[in-house]
């Protein structure tokens, strides 16, 4: 999530030691979801980081067929956002 300023610092100083290239999408919070937005064959008994996790999946998916990615690495973390 963007606010957990200090994973994303970390990340980027491993990348930059490595040469590895690394661009950041923003998770999804699942509780601000437009209910039209989910999709009707999605278990509403499920909870909101449940799908909002699945909402930021299809965010890097829509992002890697825009750019014609060739290849890509998706790292998440599921952790609690107080974790």
């Amino acid at each position: 999530m963007p606010d957990r300023t200090d994973k994303r610092d970390l990340l980027a100083a491993a990348a930059s030691v490595t040469g590895m290239q690394v661009e950041f999408i923003d998770g999804f919070d699942g509780s601000k979801a437009n209910p039209k937005a989910v999709p009707d064959s999605w278990n509403k008994a499920e909870s909101n980081s449940t799908y909002g996790c699945w909402r930021a999946h299809m965010n890097i998916f829509q992002k890697s067929v825009s750019i014609w990615a060739l290849l890509l690495c998706s790292l998440t973390d599921h952790s609690p956002q107080n974790g």
